[in-house]
């Protein structure tokens, strides 16, 4: 099924690079120490706070979409239509087990394929921080 990753689908908003983003555009970005500045997350597990949609440089704007988006996202490994993601160390999406993998970050609304290059990064996510502000914890069985 194909989804529109229009700007109209977005909760967009803008801060700066802490680092070389040049190369994360489509992957989950975290607040760094710095007010007002992005850096990419790299925690497994952990909890984003949204989708760079751009490739800002050290400095630059960085657009994030945010809670309640729809946006291509990077990532690790295949995930399949309908499975819940969690953070890669690499600041991409992974499958989530369900068995305390960490914060699920949204569902996959395309997929069955492993995506590693951005200009080939089909995938979508909904609501990146899926149940609510913080995410929902997974836990064990």
């Amino acid at each position: 099924m194909a989804y529109d990753y229009g700007t109209h689908n977005q909760v967009l908003w803008s801060a700066l690079a802490g680092e070389d983003l040049s190369a994360h555009q489509f992957g989950f970005v975290i607040l760094s120490t710095a007010p007002g500045y992005y850096l990419k997350a790299s925690t497994e597990g952990g909890l984003v706070d949204g989708i760079l949609q751009n490739a800002p440089s050290s400095g630059q704007e960085a657009l994030i979409a945010g809670p309640g988006s729809i946006s291509k996202v990077m990532t690790d490994g295949t995930l399949q239509f309908g499975e819940m993601a969690i953070c890669s160390t690499g600041g991409k999406a992974m499958a989530s087990t369900g068995q305390g993998s960490g914060w699920q970050l949204g569902r996959c609304l395309d997929g069955g394929v492993s995506l590693v290059d951005q200009s080939a990064s089909t995938v979508a996510m909904v609501n990146c921080l899926n149940f609510g502000i913080f995410g929902y914890r997974s836990t064990a069985n």
